[in-house]
This record gives C-alpha cells, sequence and structure tokens, in this order.
C-alpha cells in the first residue's frame, strides 16, 4: 500500500516539499534536488490532513492538520527552515482553505458538527478581512425544526483501543 502525494517544488530549484508518513504519520518535508532530506517541517503525533502550497516569497508553507484532535481540522504555516509554525485558523472545528495565487489571501471554511459551514476571507497570517457567508438561514431552519445536536465521544474497546463516535439523542 503507497499513499501517493503531490511533490511540490520550489521555485528557485533549490528542492521540493513532500508528504509521507515514514514517521508513523503524515507530515510534510522538505528535500534537495538530489532528494536527500533537508528538514522535517511538521512532526508529532498527528496527521497533515491537507498541504496547501508553499509561498516562497514568505517563506512559509501552508497547510491543514488534526494536530489537537482528529475530529477536528486546524489551519497553520511553518517557515521552510520546519521552524516558527503557527495556528492560523481560531474556533474549535473543521477548517479549510482554498488561497489566491500569493498567498495573501485565504477563503477559510468553517463548520462544526451542528452548525453549517461558514465562509470568510482572511489574511495570510488568519486574521479576519471579510465574513462572505454565515449561512443565517439555514441555523434558523435547524432551530424551527427542533433539529437536536450531535456530540462526540470516545470510548475503549475490550482490546483498550480508543474509539472515536459521536451520537444524536432522542429528544426526552
Amino acid at each position: 500500500y503507497l499513499d501517493l502525494h503531490d511533490v511540490t517544488f520550489l521555485k528557485d530549484g533549490s528542492g521540493f516539499i513532500v508528504q509521507s508518513e515514514k514517521s508513523g504519520f503524515n507530515q510534510l518535508y522538505k528535500h534537495d534536488m538530489s532528494g536527500k532530506e533537508i528538514t522535517a517541517l511538521t512532526k508529532g503525533d498527528w496527521e497533515v490532513t491537507g498541504f496547501y502550497g508553499v509561498d516562497e516569497k514568505n517563506d512559509l508553507a501552508y497547510f491543514q492538520a488534526a494536530s489537537k484532535n482528529p475530529m477536528e481540522r486546524e489551519l497553520y504555516s511553518v517557515k521552510l527552515n520546519g521552524k516558527d509554525q503557527k495556528k492560523i485558523s481560531d474556533d474549535k472545528g473543521y477548517h479549510s482553505a482554498q488561497f489566491s495565487s500569493t498567498f495573501d489571501y485565504f477563503v477559510n471554511t468553517f463548520s462544526t458538527l451542528n452548525s453549517p459551514p461558514q465562509y470568510a476571507v482572511r489574511d495570510r497570517k488568519g486574521k479576519l478581512v471579510r465574513l462572505l457567508e454565515q449561512n443565517e438561514a439555514i441555523k434558523a431552519k435547524q432551530e424551527e425544526y427542533g433539529t437536536l445536536p450531535a456530540e462526540f465521544f470516545d470510548f475503549k474497546t475490550s482490546e483498550n483501543v480508543t474509539l472515536n463516535g459521536w451520537m444524536i439523542k432522542p429528544k426526552a
């Protein structure tokens, strides 16, 4: 089984960025053009779940990760030397991004288990520039129809493995 990912070549010709699970977790690595690993851009017992690209002008790579909780996704930037990793998303939930070609801005799509997607334009540091859509009409419909909230939980199996789940409880 091979989990293949795209290779992103640096425009200056110095190397490339690739995702690998060689540590046991999907992480980002920078290599020189001969294929020798220069540095791990990301490290930890968590997964990089999306790679958005490289802003060479500002020496940054942008990615999505499940670093705090496997049921959430956060957005991050990291320097191309693997230092100064910064979270650029805020609320707990599921974040994804679509970056401009210059990486100056991105559209942040955010939702939770119990809320519809919200869309906002943010700058490269994650600062809010403009709200695009908060889906207030869908939130109102959820309230009107009495939608019950779903809840996350985890439990241990008889083999002592922790599994995650979610449930919607019936009305009392």
